[in-house]
């Protein structure tokens, strides 16, 4: 009910009134997706009307990290876990927001030599811990004296980069992984003869 004080002519009021539209809220992997506020004054809950503004928050559980959004709506550029939401006009609007694990890299080395990794982290997940599929460049900088002879700990193993010497290319798998750089001494190998010929090695 409202209340309305008669002015001194006629008058006609008028309520104009607007239809609720229903928001559906899913997530894909581990993790949580909400809406602020729940809904529209006067709309069943997650119903809201036409250009209502409202805030979408999506939060991972501990060891994963929201790697995207889906839905009616693209999230615009930049957007991570709290999104400034226009509800649509229409029967039914449906947003989604993706999680994906964060798996541990270990990185490790057999000889003397030291082995980086970059970036240090996907996007929200804890140091040297990656989304399967994320693209890493490993570098292998063997010590003096030395030369990386090769991988093991992985399949299939680092890839060399066109970046240049000592740059591989890695694809984190849906597990943990630990590539390991292996680095051997390099030995002179002396060579001499006796009598009239000669020796190449």
């Amino acid at each position: 009910s409202w209340d309305s004080t008669m002015p001194a002519s006629a008058a006609t009021p008028t309520g104009e009134c607007a239809q609720c539209w229903e928001l559906q809220l899913g997530i894909s992997g581990s993790g949580t997706l909400t809406a602020q506020p729940s809904s529209s004054a006067g709309c069943a809950d997650k119903h809201y009307v036409s250009g209502a503004a409202l805030t979408l928050d999506a939060t991972a559980l501990p060891g994963f990290t929201l790697t995207g959004w889906s839905g009616t709506l693209a999230a615009p550029p930049g957007t991570r876990t709290e999104w400034a939401y226009e509800m649509p006009g229409q029967a039914r609007a449906q947003q989604t927001a993706t999680f994906a694990q964060c798996f541990e890299l270990t990185l490790g080395s057999s000889g003397s030599g030291t082995l980086t990794v970059q970036p240090s982290s996907s996007v929200g997940c804890e140091d040297k811990h990656y989304v399967s599929g994320a693209w890493l460049t490993l570098n292998a900088t063997a010590a003096k004296g030395h030369t990386l002879t090769g991988w093991s700990g992985v399949v299939p193993a680092p890839v060399a980069s066109a970046e240049g010497e000592g740059s591989w290319n890695y694809t984190m798998p849906a597990s943990a992984a630990t590539p390991t750089a292996e680095f051997a001494q390099c030995w002179e190998l002396q060579v001499g003869i006796s009598g009239s010929g000669t020796l190449t090695p």
